[in-house]
């Protein structure tokens, strides 16, 4: 958390201040400095907060940060849940509010309040998603997807920028869809552009992130600490048990379920897999 604080002072450092190298600080192993390429800045929280850290300061920056992962959370998890049942109804949208609450309010994003502020900025991941069906369904009609195509690609920009494991996750689901709605493509021209544009937005994304992911490889090749030890594996996982495992933050019957949970080997956070109610 404290590491946070500082990542968000450190964005507008950078930034507004002269002489200052966003993906280099002094602050760290001084005077020679340090890399920032390999830590969780995730700049996009950062670039929010400025505003609000110019008004009212740092802290409150992260408490909006904080409340605007949920909002902004919910409502895209209700988008896109909205636009997948396909309808308007009053039902529908009872659905899709359920939808975006258990997104929003789960258990792994209060989980991570603990300090994961790349982790539980999870904004971006259902806007992508729902930027992403949009690109592909115009696609099936021979519809204009070059709107959503562009909103993918920012989507996806910013949630790399937030955290480079969303680049792994998104990617992953960006392959399921496309090679999903090309097997129902209704021609051999039509599927190859249900595959060629997603692939289009995954590459564009790359590129553009390609300033930092270049020499983030070259650095990888020179140095080894951004690798953990073995024992990671164990101490990070979070524990199968803990999908079904009812949550342990909860103020009825949290602390029964934690008596359980404190035999898992991963922290808190770490270890915070329940499913919820919401």
């Amino acid at each position: 958390g404290w590491q946070n604080l500082w990542n968000l002072w450190w964005v507008r450092r950078a930034l507004l201040e002269a002489g200052n190298d966003l993906w280099h600080t002094n602050m760290l192993d001084y005077p020679h400095g340090v890399s920032l390429l390999f830590h969780t800045l995730n700049l996009p929280n950062g670039l929010l907060s400025l505003p609000v850290q110019e008004i009212w300061g740092l802290i409150p920056a992260y408490n909006f940060l904080v409340l605007f992962s949920f909002a902004l959370g919910g409502l895209g998890a209700y988008l896109l849940a909205l636009r997948i049942l396909g309808q308007r109804s009053s039902r529908s949208r009872v659905a899709a509010v359920l939808a975006g609450a258990v997104y929003a309010y789960g258990p792994f994003h209060f989980a991570h309040l603990l300090g994961h502020m790349q982790v539980f900025s999870l904004q971006w991941l259902p806007l992508y998603a729902l930027a992403l069906h949009r690109m592909l369904t115009g696609l099936t009609h021979a519809r204009r997807v070059r709107p959503s195509a562009l909103l993918a690609l920012v989507f996806l920009v910013l949630a790399s920028l937030t955290d480079w494991y969303n680049l792994v996750y998104l990617s992953i689901l960006t392959i399921l869809w496309a090679l999903w709605f090309a097997r129902g493509g209704s021609s051999a021209g039509r599927r190859i552009a249900l595959v060629l544009a997603p692939a289009a937005v995954l590459v564009a994304a790359v590129v553009l992130l390609s300033p930092l992911l270049v020499p983030m490889a070259l650095e990888a090749r020179e140095a080894d600490y951004m690798l953990t030890e073995e024992s990671h594996i164990v101490s990070l996982s979070a524990d199968l048990i803990g999908l079904a495992l009812p949550q342990e933050m909860h103020p009825l019957w949290g602390e029964t379920i934690r008596r359980v949970a404190n035999r898992f080997t991963s922290s808190t956070s770490e270890r915070m897999l329940s499913l919820g109610l919401a």
